[in-house]
């Protein structure tokens, strides 16, 4: 059976091998669930350190550049210059909330793309959208 700190840390690590395809080959296929399993281990992380272990980066060590976050085809916004100018008018993805957003429902929409309709699932997984 795995440890907690092995399942995050696993998190973390696809993380990051999302977030490398996302550069150089992938594009928002691998970086948006890039962004949310490392949100999801970072949350894991902040709500039970002494479970998890380590300490919690901010969302600039995470990430690139904020330009991730806005969709390359929706034109009504623009990607902030840096995370400093970072709001909600720089980010094309609709994020969903609630009780039942979260890793032990992997099949939950978690994030949505309204230009293309692409759905992220909280498992990470990208189910491309009918638009």
């Amino acid at each position: 059976m795995m440890s907690a700190n092995t399942k995050s840390q696993g998190m973390a690590i696809a993380s990051l091998v999302l977030g490398m395809l996302s550069m150089v080959r992938f594009g928002l296929l691998t970086g948006l669930p890039a962004i949310i399993l490392g949100h999801i281990a970072c949350g894991r992380t902040r709500k039970a350190p002494e479970q998890y272990g380590g300490s919690v980066q901010v969302l600039s060590n995470e990430l690139v550049t904020p330009k991730l976050l806005v969709c390359p085809a929706d034109s009504s916004k623009q990607a902030a210059l840096g995370f400093q100018e970072l709001n909600a008018a720089n980010v094309s993805y609709q994020v969903r909330s609630g009780t039942n957003v979260n890793p032990a429902n992997p099949q939950e929409v978690l994030a949505v793309c309204p230009v293309h309709g692409h759905e992220v699932l909280c498992d990470g997984s990208v189910q491309q959208g009918r638009r």
